[in-house]
């Protein structure tokens, strides 16, 4: 574990002393506050001028500072500082901006200077279930953490829920809603990298679902029990590829006399293009087989000699439905340095040695060079 910064304790306040009637008793820096009908002390809030602190010394710091030791027997719900908003009607924020969105405390850093940030949110997360931020609806239904420490002890940047809490009632059987994470982006809608797995997904319904083509740099497998290897083993069954988008299927077949027409599936008919070329392999002894047509729909076998319980074998593959509207491989997917490009630009920021590569879209091709400032819009301060 790392070593601890030693955490401040709060000093005592000013000694306030017995007061005559009409006696003010204080500190330097220190509001005052009745402490009877006629007789004022210190009070909780020290300004000095230049800082305000609250049950808390002067801190050069920070302009406000608030300190609260939570009593435990008070019960749950504490916080230093709350922020509760209301309205007498509904009001419609504009948009997501510092001066178009109605919060309950709001954070603005008017210069974006380097690890600068409008709200922050620090914890020591010495036990489970805590983190440095929490956004929620107001019972917990569903809720997301930044800088979060699950129940497992194993620590997330970002950790979002919209599942039922309870144990029970879980699976395709009980009733769902909502989405437990969502990014939308310009150019690319979320990344995740990690050192040894990439991203793992689940769902009882499916585990993933892809709107649009599929690349990989690499291969794609199933994994199916392997008893031969071992008791809960499991062996790699890999996808057979093409340079073309293709569709097969394949079949036992019988022939009985001189010919046989064999049918295709409704469901590989559906999936055909055009008609798909045949193979046909004799079991048992050698035969003298021909295809005397092949359409859509099936293909008809003829033997050169009558024949009686003739097995053969078929494969048939053909070109995909949708093969005319394959898209072409993008050129910067189809250059070999573009796995080093993306992984450059999936940095780790928590790396101060390296800088990840910028990656932008122009309007026409991925750019990963430093893409064009976009303008500062100056906001004021409200009124006073």
């Amino acid at each position: 574990m790392a070593p601890r910064v030693q955490r401040a304790r709060r000093d005592q306040q000013g000694p306030q002393g017995p007061a005559g009637p009409g006696t003010v008793n204080g500190n330097t820096n220190y509001l005052g506050k009745f402490t009877g009908a006629t007789t004022m002390g210190n009070a909780m809030i020290q300004d000095n001028g230049t800082s305000v602190a609250i049950n808390y010394p002067l801190q050069a710091t920070s302009q406000l500072f608030v300190y609260r030791q939570q009593q435990t027997a008070t019960g749950d719900g504490q916080s230093s500082i709350y922020g509760y908003r209301d309205r007498n009607s509904q009001n419609t924020g504009a948009s997501y901006g510092q001066n178009g969105s109605n919060t309950g405390v709001t954070g603005m850093s008017f210069w974006g200077d380097d690890y600068s940030f409008g709200v922050g949110g620090w914890n020591y997360n010495d036990f489970s279930r805590t983190g440095g931020v929490i956004g929620a609806e107001i019972n917990g239904q569903y809720w997301g953490s930044l800088g979060y420490k699950a129940a497992s002890t194993v620590t997330y940047g970002v950790y979002g829920s919209n599942a039922m809490g309870s144990g029970t009632g879980r699976g395709l059987t009980a009733e769902q809603q909502g989405a437990g994470g969502g990014f939308v982006g310009g150019m690319i809608g979320s990344w995740s990298r990690g050192e040894v797995m990439g991203a793992v997904s689940s769902g009882e319904m499916f585990a993933s679902y892809n709107l649009g083509p599929v690349y990989n740099s690499g291969y794609s497998a199933d994994l199916l029990p392997a008893p031969s290897r071992g008791a809960g083993e499991r062996a790699p069954a890999y996808a057979v590829t093409s340079p073309e988008l293709k569709v097969y299927d394949s079949g036992l077949g019988e022939l009985t006399g001189e010919s046989v027409f064999v049918p295709f599936s409704a469901t590989f008919v559906d999936m055909l293009g055009d008609k798909p070329v045949v193979t046909l392999t004799p079991i048992g002894a050698p035969a003298q087989l021909y295809l005397k047509s092949v359409s859509v729909d099936g293909f008809t076998v003829v033997a050169t000699s009558p024949q009686s319980g003739l097995s053969f074998n078929w494969i048939a593959v053909g070109n995909r439905v949708d093969a005319a509207a394959t898209r072409s491989l993008p050129k910067e997917v189809s250059q070999a340095s573009f796995d080093t490009q993306l992984r450059n630009f999936m940095g780790n920021e928590g790396d101060t040695r390296n800088v990840s590569t910028p990656m932008w879209w122009d309007g026409q091709q991925l750019r990963f060079d430093a893409p064009p400032s976009k303008p500062r819009v100056e906001t004021t301060l409200p009124q006073q």
